[in-house]
């Protein structure tokens, strides 16, 4: 059938409200604890990357990084009154202004932590002991000159070096830093004596004569013994004496016991030899295998003949009187066959039948293997007799070099006190001589330099630096998926973001429970003959809603229902719902419905060419149009049709009700937006959205703390 109507209706506004545009931007960015929690399950794998690419680069660092070792050295700045200028007023001893005091350790500090003291400690330590690389520079750097490497030292050393003091105190204290606790505190070695030979070398040079040619002999001395001990682990070919030796002993130990273990194996390969030879030598070539005896000629057939002659003589026997001749032949023949079977059964065969001894092979092929074992064991058994005399030549050269270094290391070590001792003397009487003829303040040695047992490598302060980098990435970057996630995942965020009530939600669009929910809604609160506008965006599956919605109105609740795609054209409805479209005469304009097998279902074909979707169809006709289809129908469930314009306007307008559909996670909030405000600036009633494609986005345990 064809129908066409029309009625004026109100002009649609032409722009949306901006309040509610103003609450939906607001709502956009309010997040919701279950929003976060949504996103979170859902971007797991890129938030877990974004927390451990931090947590892994802070341990890896916190793993590879050395630690460093301050050493620190202090000293007592003893100020007289020469060194300040203040006379002694009470004539009881010397007065020093605090002011001036504190101007004294500023310039020894100052003095300390100068350019020629640096330059005076690499020049007695070497540009390698404070820059290791600059000795053997990378590929792409330029090789530098001495002059060059001593001055870059000089560079470093100052950088590193350095110097503090309390305000209450004359205590100068010096620090440096480095990765070995040996180097720091022979670089503040020198570093001390560097700056105290150049304040000697600002006053009256002089003094501790003696301690400083006994602190030059026992050092030459001390060299000495350095170089016969690297001579001696070069000769003897070691480098950790304690460990080469135990690596020895271990070594050797384990060779013994590969010996013993492989002579076992090789007496035991050689007894299976002979047993085996034995056996062999014992077992004859070929054994009985089976005999058969039997009286039948070959090729025999007396018994078969026997029994054909007798099968003919009864047939013949049949037709012919007694004695006749064809009887008396047959007679003699059946006579001679019976002789022959007398003959042939006083005849005996016997067959005897031998075959080659199977446990000979076996046996040959244990013997091949024995032998094959027996030599690879005794080749074995020699390399690891001449591994077990090169260990044992080892542990002898080890054992001679121990106690040649333990004497050695006794003899360094007493002289590496006694040099120490000296060193400290001869500074501190040379400080007392130079303060005592310049008038200078005197420097005392308080703590000689000395570095921590363990160093501090940050290492707990890079982990802990990558666990809160970790933590603040995943959550800034929770922040801003949420934030720009254009899609619900769940009817909760689609009621936040859209800011409209969900009247029903589906799994599928043939859900019985909210199809049944959504149906008695449309006929108990929009009233009688309705019409309702399934509107939306993309693939959102409101066309099967609508099918399924149309076939629960028809088939459940007895209404006659018409199924009008504007989507489509509807022949996919027809198809399903059993209906065929047929080859009538349309009318411009006019919307063409064909029956289903349901009786109360009726489907329109080819809807978009209707005057509810043209636009040059006045609002009368459109209005006239859905007037004469309400008459004929009970309920129209309309599809509408992607993208706006006016047309789709002014429908949603001449609509009884309209129904939003969201689809999770694959309608965007800005075209569900877009399509509600159009409905809302048309004037249309807009009283919630239907959402499908509802799934359990979070598990289980998770599901109750979910929007």
């Amino acid at each position: 059938m064809s129908l066409a109507v029309s009625a004026p209706v109100a002009r649609p506004h032409a722009t949306a409200p901006v309040e509610a545009e103003r609450a939906d931007v607001l709502a956009l960015r309010r997040l919701t604890p279950a929003q976060l929690l949504v996103t979170l399950w859902l971007r797991r794998w890129v938030l877990l990357l974004a927390f451990g690419l931090p947590v892994a680069a802070g341990l890896a660092l916190a793993l590879t990084r050395q630690p460093v070792f301050e050493a620190e050295t202090s000293m007592l700045i003893q100020v007289t009154r020469e060194s300040v200028g203040a006379a002694d007023l009470s004539g009881l001893g010397p007065t020093v202004q605090t002011v001036e005091q504190l101007r004294v350790v500023r310039s020894e500090m100052e003095i300390a932590t100068s350019r020629p003291v640096a330059r005076r400690a690499v020049e007695r330590l070497g540009p390698a002991t404070i820059a290791p690389g600059l000795a053997n520079p990378r590929p792409w750097q330029q090789a530098m000159t001495p002059e060059e490497q001593i001055e870059a030292a000089t560079t470093m050393l100052g950088r590193a070096l350095r110097a503090d003091t309390e305000p209450s105190t004359n205590i100068l204290r010096l620090r440096y830093r480095a990765t070995d606790p040996a180097r720091a505190t022979l670089v503040l070695e020198a570093v001390l004596e560097a700056y105290l030979r150049q304040r000697s070398e600002t006053g009256h040079e002089g003094g501790a004569q003696l301690l400083t040619s006994d602190l030059a002999r026992q050092r030459e001395e001390l060299r000495g013994i350095e170089r016969e001990i690297q001579d001696a682990q070069a000769r003897f070919g070691v480098m950790e004496l304690g460990q080469d030796i135990a690596l020895a002993n271990a070594r050797l130990n384990t060779l013994m016991e590969r010996e013993n273990t492989l002579r076992e194996q090789r007496a035991a390969t050689a007894a299976q030899l002979a047993s085996a030879q034995e056996r062999l030598a014992v077992e004859p070539e070929r054994v009985f295998a089976g005999s058969e005896a039997t009286n039948l000629a070959p090729n025999d057939e007396a018994r078969n003949t026997l029994a054909r002659l007798l099968q003919e003589r009864r047939h013949i026997a049949t037709h012919y009187a007694p004695g006749a001749p064809e009887l008396r032949e047959l007679d003699q023949r059946i006579a001679n066959v019976r002789q022959t079977l007398e003959r042939n059964e006083r005849t005996a065969f016997a067959t005897r039948r031998e075959i080659r001894n199977p446990n000979r092979d076996a046996l040959e092929a244990r013997v091949i293997a024995s032998r094959i074992e027996l030599d690879s064991l005794t080749r074995q058994l020699e390399e690891v007799r001449v591994q077990r005399g090169e260990a044992e030549a080892r542990a002898t050269t080890l054992r001679g070099a121990d106690a040649v270094l333990r004497d050695l290391f006794r003899r360094r070590d007493g002289l590496d006190g006694i040099t120490r001792s000296l060193a400290t003397r001869e500074a501190g009487v040379r400080l007392e001589e130079s303060a005592r003829r310049g008038g200078a303040a005197a420097v005392q040695l308080v703590q000689p330099p000395t570095a921590p047992f363990e160093g501090r490598s940050g290492a707990l302060l890079f982990a802990a630096a990558g666990l809160v980098a970790g933590f603040t990435l995943a959550g800034a970057g929770l922040v801003l998926l949420t934030l720009l996630r254009a899609t619900p995942a769940t009817p909760g965020e689609a009621v936040v973001n859209l800011r409209l009530p969900v009247l029903a939600s589906f799994a599928r669009p043939d859900e019985e429970a909210p199809l049944a929910e959504l149906a008695g809604l449309l006929l108990d609160q929009i009233g009688a003959r309705p019409v309702l506008h399934l509107t939306g965006e993309g693939d959102d599956q409101r066309g099967l809603l609508a099918r399924a919605l149309a076939g629960e109105l028809a088939q459940r609740r007895g209404r006659t229902v018409l199924l009008l795609d504007l989507q489509t054209d509807g022949a996919a409805h027809l198809r399903a719902l059993g209906g065929t479209p047929e080859a009538v005469e349309r009318v411009e304009g006019h919307v063409l419905a064909f029956p289903t097998a349901h009786e109360r279902l009726w489907v329109a074909y080819e809807s978009q060419h209707s005057q509810l979707t043209d636009p040059r169809a006045s609002e009368a006709e459109a209005t006239r149009m859905l007037a004469l289809l309400k008459r004929e129908f009970d309920v129209i469930l309309v599809v509408g049709a992607d993208g706006s314009g006016y047309a789709a306007r002014r429908l949603a307008g001449l609509m009884d009700a309209n129904l939003l559909v969201v689809r999770g996670e694959v309608t965007t909030l800005r075209a569900a937006r877009a399509r509600r405000d159009e409905i809302l600036a048309a004037g249309g009633a807009l009283p919630g959205l239907a959402f499908t494609g509802r799934r359990q986005v979070l598990p289980g345990p998770l599901a109750a703390l979910g929007p």
